[in-house]
This record gives C-alpha cells, structure tokens and sequence, in this order.
C-alpha cells in the first residue's frame, strides 16, 4: 500500500475481562464462515462455468468449518458422467485448500401434461394460422412455471392453469389422463415410458408434491402435449310471452338473454355422470325470468346440441341435459307482448 512504517504512540488499555475459551471458538467460527464467502462464490462460478445452470452452494450450519454442500439440479444431470466429471475436476482446482466440499446431483422428474385448450375464437382449428403461435405462448408458459420450481416443490395444477388463461384468447383449460410426472428411462423419449409416480403422490385438486431430492422439468424435446379442444355448442331457443310495456323488442329480447345466461350458470353440475351435465327444467328458467324480466310464461324452450344435430324440447314434464363438453348459448328469442 506504499507504507514504510507504523508507530503506535499511545500505549494500548484493556477495556475487558479474558475472552473465554467457547466465546472465542464461537468468534472463530463466525470469522472463518464469513472469509469463506468468496470460496462459496468461486466455486459456484467454476461449475457455472461447466454449462451447469442450476447450481447452489452451501455451508451447514450445523456442520465443521470448511464443509461445503455442492447441489445441482440441472434437468437430467444426474445421469451425465462426462459432465459430473468436468464439475468435480473444476471444483478442485477451485477450492480453498482445507475445505471439503460434497457434490449432490438431484434426481429429475419430467413432468409431461396433456393440456385441452378451449379457445374464444370458435372458428379456429388445428390448422388455423394462428393456432401454432398460441400453442407455442401456452407451451412457453408451462415451462416458464415448472423451470421456476426448487427441489421438493409442488407442480400446482390450478397456477398451470392460471398460466394458460392468463393468454386472452384462451378460454378454458383441462388436463388430460395422459398428464405424467416421473423418472424416464436414459435413452428414451417416449412419454409412454415416463415411469409415472405413484397416485398417492398427487392431491386431488391441487397437484404433485415432489420430495426434498427431487426437482421437476420439462423434457427439453417432449414438453407439453397441448390439444385444441374442438367446440361443442348446445343452442337454447326460447318463446316467452311478456306484459304490455313500451321497451323496444331487442331490449326485451336481450334482457331474456342475460338472464337464461346467468341462469345457466347457477346450475349445479351432476357428478354422478361421466362427463357431469346440467339439466335444464322448464318451471327453474320460468321462476328465473320471472325474477328478472318481464315474462308472463315461457311458451316454449328447445335445445339443440349442434354437434350432433339432436333437438330436445323441454316441457313441464321433459328436461334437457348440458354436458360438460358443450359450450352453452342463447340461440333464437321469440317474445310475444299480451295485451293487460
């Protein structure tokens, strides 16, 4: 630093007692853990420097001095030799002289879902224009999700979810049976042969927990396995009859539309049946109308299910079913004004 000499003019006083023994092995301990930072940071840049993503380095706290815990959870390294070689030999030529440090390599789990995606435009199809591009935007917001998870995480299925419908084009998500999460064989890329967990492991509802040495992935090459969900529509035609007023017909009209809908929507699923549906009854839609329109009667209701053609008419004796696959509308509203 350029310094020839040092003086100390003033003697030095005491201002305490001895320092006990355990007080200065504690001292030492705090003193050694905090030089030791560096060599944290230095090794941990050196198995970066390996093309390693995913690494942490450690000091236990319960451990000696000098101890460090080396954990990588790059997708699929546990099982790569040649690399895990290239990490040890960089970290000895790294390491403080005196420090010990453990390499762990946690075990990868491919989560491959099978994701439906119902869209808003119900013109698009598989071989739309647009459908490669969104099919990409919800593949990229999958493995955004998983890639952000630690060893021991939960894949929650309601936030994957969240990922797909936070595109605006997209209007409902569903998994598919063939969603899989586990170990797969080397050499393999087949989802088939993804080696599933266990179904005690997933909590309905929610998703899979993974254990403390365990971190999920994406395949790099399989991802996800995204389907668009061809649309379904059960069409509701209805007449009803209304008191004498002065509202223009498409006001009327458009206050049967939004209250049939909301309706609709009010209406239980039947889990008994597989897959669940509604029913719709004439007496519960009247009772509806009545609550928020200016129906007198409703004269007639007719659901048609457009992918098959089928129509069925629905009386004071004869309901309707929804199924769960179908997109529900308001088709045709034929309103009759009675004179009071």
């Amino acid at each position: 630093m350029g310094v020839e000499t040092v003086s100390n003019p003033d003697p030095i006083l005491r201002g305490g007692a001895d320092e006990p023994d355990e007080s200065l092995r504690a001292r030492a301990r705090v003193a050694l853990r905090a030089g030791e930072q560096a060599t944290r940071e230095s090794i941990e840049a050196a198995v970066r420097a390996q093309g390693v993503q995913q690494v942490t380095v450690e000091e236990p706290q319960d451990g000696p001095a000098g101890q460090l815990i080396v954990r990588i959870s790059d997708p699929g390294f546990e099982r790569d030799v040649a690399r895990q070689e290239a990490v040890r030999g960089a970290i000895r030529a790294t390491k403080a002289a005196g420090v010990r440090a453990s390499v762990i390599y946690l075990s990868t789990v491919y989560f491959a879902p099978e994701i439906i995606v119902e869209v808003e435009d119900e013109q698009m199809t598989a071989e739309h224009p647009d459908w490669p591009a969104l099919r990409a935007e919800i593949d990229a917001g999958v493995r955004r999700y998983v890639g952000g998870l630690g060893a021991g995480s939960k894949i929650l299925l309601d936030k994957l979810r969240a990922t797909a419908l936070a595109i605006p084009k997209v209007r409902s998500v569903s998994f598919g049976a063939q969603t899989a999460l586990g170990p797969l064989p080397e050499g393999t890329t087949d989802l088939t042969q993804i080696l599933n967990i266990a179904t005690d492991r997933l909590t309905e509802g929610v998703g899979w927990a993974l254990e403390a040495q365990e971190t999920p992935a994406i395949h790099p090459t399989l991802g996800a396995a995204i389907y668009l969900k061809a649309v379904s529509r059960a069409r509701l035609n209805v007449a009803v009859s209304m008191q004498n007023n002065s509202l223009p017909l498409a006001t009327l009209q458009e206050s049967v539309r939004s209250a049939l809908t909301a309706w609709f929507n009010t209406l239980p699923p039947d889990a008994s049946v597989t897959p669940p549906q509604r029913t719709l009854k004439q007496s519960s839609a009247e009772s509806a109308l009545k609550d928020k329109t200016l129906t007198k009667a409703v004269k007639a209701m007719q659901l048609v299910h457009e992918h098959t053609g089928e129509t069925e008419y629905i009386t004071s004796s004869t309901d309707a079913v929804v199924g769960d696959e179908e997109r529900f509308i308001i088709g045709r509203i034929t309103v009759t004004v009675e004179s009071a």
